[in-house]
C-alpha cells in the first residue's frame, strides 16, 4: 500500500513537470504565432507580397524627331524578344542549347555575352536571348512551349533611325546608361532603359525620354502570369522638331558617301542661321548602338583613322586657307584700307630676309580689293596685314563669329583660334612676327577655324546680320540683330568681290558656272596647306585640305553653303563641285552626282 502511494506521488510528480513542459511550449507557440501573425503580420505580408507579386516597369517610348516638314526621322518602334523566366536564369546555360535546338539556328551567345546579360538585368527582369525574333520563330516557339516552360516571348520597344548614316552627327545614339549616368539619374534601373550618348539624343535625352510606368502583376509558384493587379502607363518622350531638310540632308550624305576622305558640308538658312543640311563624313549608323553595339560594329568604325563618331562639322578645327582673306579684307577696310588702291603681285612678297610666294607664280599685277578676292592673290593679303596687325585681324575674325563657340546644339563644339600677340605670348612666352601676321592673313600658321563658323561667318557676311546656327525649329520669326562694327558699304565690297570669285573671268571658281540663271552665287575658296611642300605628292594624307563657302541668290541671300574637304588639294578642284551639286538640288535642278562622284575620284 505504502508503495502505491510512493507511485502515485512520483507520477504525479511527473505529470505535473511534463504538463509545465507542455505548457510552456505550448505557450512559447502561441506567443510566436501572435507575435508572427499579430505583431508582425505587416512585415510577413509584405514578403508574401514579394513573392506573389511582381512589379514590372514599363519603358517609355522616346519622343520622335522630325524634321522642318514633319517627316519622320527617328522613332520608337514596337518589337518581340525572347526571353528566359527570372526565376529560371540560373539554368540559361543548359536552356539556350534547347531552344537553338528548336529554332534550328544559333543564338550566338557565348559564356562572356551570358554573363554580361546576367549581370546587367535586375533580379524580376527575365534574360533576353534574342531581339526583333520573327514570325516564324515565335510560332516555333509557342509549338514547342512545353519543352522550354521557363522561354516567353515578350513585347519590346526599340529606337529606330531612318537612314541612320545621313543623321548620326545630327541626331547621335542611345544606349544603356553606365553607373555614374545611373547615379544622376532619378529613374529606376530596368534592362530596357536606354539614354542619349551623344548628339541632340544627348543633348535633348530628358525631354525625349519620356516618363516610364509600371505594373503590378500576380504570378504563381512558377513565377507564371496569373493576373494584372495595377499598372500605371509609360508617357512617351516629347516630339522634338528640327530645322533639317531630311530630303537635301539625305542628298548631301549620299554624294559624300562616296569619298574615302574626311569631309564636312553645312547649309544654312542665310537669313536665320536654320541648319537646312549638316553632315560629316565618314558617318556611322546609330541603329547599331540602340541595343547594344557588336564587338566586330564598333571594331570596324574605331579601326577607320576618320573617327567616324567625330562631328568634322563642330568638332574638327582646319586652317581656313584663303577663305579667311575675307577676314583680312574686312579689318583693312574698318581700318581705312582704300578698296581701289592697287597692290602690284608680282608672284611672290617679301618681309625681312623671308620671300612669300603667291599660289600664281606669273603674279596677277595690279589689283584691288575686289579683284584680289575673286583671285585669291596672296601678297595683296600680305600687304593688307602688314598695314593693320594682327590684333584687328582678330577683332575681325571675332565680328564675324570666329574664335568661339557657336553655340550650335551640339556637344563638342570646338571653339577654334583665332592668335593675337598677346595669345603667343602666353601660349608660347615669345614676340609675334611679321612673317605670322602674314601667315594668319590667308588663314594659315596659328589660325583654326570650325566648318560651322565658316559657314555663320558667311552669313553674317551675306546679310550683315548677327547669325547664329540652330538645329531647333521654331514657329516664332527669327529677327537677327545688325552686325556691329561693320557698315553695309564695308559688306557690299566683300560681296562683289566673292560674286566676281563665281561669276566673272579670273575668278578662282568661275571654270564651274556655279550661278544657274538669276540664281547667282557668290563664294570663296581655301586650299590649306596640312605638311611641308616637299611632301605633296607623298599620298593623299599629305595633300592640301580644300574648302569652299558661299551664299545665294546674290541679290537675296536665301542659303549658305559651306564645304570642307579633308587632303582634297584645292577648294576649285574638289570643294565647290559639290557645292555646286547642293545648289542645283536647292533648285530643284538636275544634281548629276555621279559628274561630282567622277571630279572627287580625281583627287584620290
Amino acid at each position: 500500500m505504502r508503495d502505491e502511494i510512493k507511485k502515485l506521488k512520483l507520477f504525479s510528480r511527473r505529470s505535473v513537470v511534463l504538463g509545465g513542459i507542455k505548457l510552456a511550449l505550448i505557450s512559447t507557440v502561441l506567443g510566436r504565432y501572435y507575435y508572427l501573425q499579430i505583431m508582425k503580420s505587416d512585415r510577413y505580408s509584405t514578403l508574401s507580397d514579394k513573392n506573389r507579386i511582381k512589379l514590372i516597369i514599363l519603358p517609355a517610348p522616346r519622343g520622335r524627331v522630325v524634321d522642318k516638314d514633319n517627316n519622320e526621322i527617328s522613332a520608337t518602334s514596337t518589337h518581340f524578344r525572347l526571353t528566359i523566366n527570372p526565376l529560371y536564369t540560373r539554368e540559361a546555360k543548359e536552356i539556350i542549347p534547347e531552344v537553338e535546338k528548336i529554332l534550328g539556328h544559333s543564338l550566338y551567345i557565348s559564356d562572356e555575352i551570358l554573363r554580361r546579360r546576367l549581370l546587367k538585368r535586375t533580379r524580376n527582369e527575365p534574360l533576353v536571348l534574342e531581339e526583333n525574333i520573327s514570325w516564324q520563330d515565335m510560332a516555333k516557339v509557342s509549338e514547342n512551349n512545353h519543352l522550354i516552360e521557363p522561354v516567353e516571348v515578350i513585347e519590346g520597344i526599340s529606337r529606330t533611325y531612318n537612314n541612320g548614316e545621313a543623321f548620326a552627327h545630327i541626331l547621335g545614339y542611345i544606349g544603356s546608361p553606365n553607373e555614374k549616368e545611373m547615379e544622376s539619374l532619378d529613374l529606376p534601373k530596368f534592362g530596357d532603359l536606354r539614354i542619349g550618348k551623344s548628339g541632340l539624343e544627348r543633348v535633348f535625352d530628358q525631354q525625349l525620354r519620356g516618363t516610364p510606368g509600371y505594373k503590378k502583376v500576380e504570378v504563381d509558384v512558377h513565377g507564371q502570369f496569373v493576373r494584372e493587379i495595377s499598372r500605371q502607363d509609360a508617357v512617351q518622350g516629347e516630339q522634338l522638331q528640327l530645322t533639317i531638310d531630311s530630303s537635301l540632308q539625305e542628298f548631301v550624305h549620299a554624294i559624300l558617301s562616296k569619298r574615302a576622305a574626311d569631309a564636312a558640308v553645312i547649309v544654312l538658312n542665310a537669313k536665320t542661321g536654320s541648319v537646312l543640311a549638316l553632315h560629316s563624313t565618314p558617318s556611322f549608323d546609330p541603329n547599331q548602338f540602340a541595343d547594344g553595339v557588336t564587338q566586330e560594329y564598333w571594331d570596324e568604325i574605331t579601326s577607320n583613322s576618320g573617327n567616324p563618331l567625330i562631328n568634322n562639322a563642330v568638332s574638327s578645327p582646319y586652317p581656313p586657307g584663303s577663305t579667311f582673306k575675307l577676314v583680312t579684307a574686312l579689318s583693312g577696310l574698318i581700318n581705312g584700307i582704300d578698296p581701289e588702291k592697287k597692290v602690284l603681285c608680282t608672284g611672290s612678297y617679301s618681309s625681312g630676309t623671308r620671300s612669300f610666294r603667291c599660289w600664281n607664280a606669273n603674279g596677277h599685277g595690279y589689283l584691288g580689293m575686289k579683284d584680289a578676292i575673286a583671285q585669291s592673290c596672296n601678297p595683296y593679303f600680305y600687304t593688307i596685314s602688314q598695314s593693320v596687325g594682327i590684333n584687328k585681324i582678330a577683332q575681325a575674325a571675332r565680328i564675324l563669329g570666329y574664335d568661339h563657340k557657336t553655340g550650335i546644339e551640339l556637344l563638342d563644339e570646338h571653339k577654334g583660334l583665332i592668335p593675337d600677340t598677346a595669345w603667343k605670348k602666353e601660349r608660347y612666352k615669345e614676340n609675334w612676327y611679321p612673317g605670322d601676321t602674314i601667315n594668319a592673313s590667308i588663314g594659315q600658321g596659328y589660325v583654326l577655324v570650325t566648318p560651322i563658323q565658316l559657314a555663320i561667318s558667311t552669313a553674317r557676311i551675306a546679310t550683315g546680320k548677327l547669325i547664329y546656327p540652330t538645329l531647333l525649329h521654331n514657329h516664332e520669326e527669327v529677327h537677327p540683330s545688325e552686325l556691329n562694327g561693320v557698315s553695309k558699304e564695308q559688306l557690299d565690297i566683300i560681296r562683289e568681290g566673292m560674286y566676281r570669285c563665281a561669276n566673272q573671268p579670273g575668278g578662282v571658281v568661275f571654270r564651274h558656272q556655279m550661278s544657274i540663271g538669276d540664281f547667282t552665287v557668290a563664294g570663296k575658296t581655301g586650299t590649306a596647306q596640312v605638311a611641308d611642300m616637299k611632301l605633296k605628292d607623298k599620298g593623299r594624307k599629305f595633300k592640301h585640305h580644300a574648302l569652299f563657302t558661299s551664299y545665294a541668290p546674290t541679290h537675296d541671300p536665301q542659303y549658305v553653303v559651306t564645304v570642307v574637304v579633308e587632303h582634297g588639294e584645292g577648294g576649285s578642284k574638289s570643294a565647290a563641285p559639290i557645292a555646286k551639286q547642293i545648289y542645283l538640288k536647292l533648285m530643284g535642278k538636275p544634281t548629276e552626282i555621279d559628274a561630282v562622284n567622277n571630279i572627287v575620284d580625281e583627287d584620290a
